[in-house]
C-alpha cells in the first residue's frame, strides 16, 4: 500500500531519531521502506541516509549502491559527492 507524503515524512523523522540514537538497523529498515515507496524522496536524501546506515553496519556493497543511486537524483549535490568520495577512499569501490 502506498504511503502519503506525510506518512513518509513521519517515517523519515523516526529513521533520523533511530540513526541519531545509534539504532542503525532500525534506521536502515525505515529508510529502506521510504526508498521502496518513493526512491526519489527528498531528491535522493533517503537513499543517501540509507547508504550511511549501511556503511556503518558494514554492508558495503549496499552502501555503495545507495550512494550512487542518490547521486542519480542530485548529481551535483556536494554532500552526496562527498559521501561517495569518502566511502571510496575508505573502502575502495566495486571491482
Amino acid at each position: 500500500m502506498a504511503r502519503t507524503a506525510l506518512e513518509l515524512l513521519e517515517l523519515e523523522q523516526r529513521a533520523l531519531c533511530a540513526m541519531n540514537a545509534g539504532l542503525l538497523k532500525e534506521a536502515a529498515a525505515l529508510y529502506a521502506e521510504i526508498v521502496a515507496q518513493n526512491p526519489a524522496w527528498e531528491h535522493g536524501t533517503a537513499l543517501y541516509s540509507l547508504a550511511c546506515c549501511y556503511e556503518d553496519l558494514g554492508e558495503l556493497t549496499l552502501a555503495e549502491e545507495c550512494y550512487r543511486r542518490a547521486l542519480n537524483y542530485e548529481p551535483e549535490n556536494s554532500i552526496f559527492i562527498g559521501g561517495l568520495t569518502s566511502f571510496l577512499h575508505l573502502h575502495g569501490g566495486k571491482s
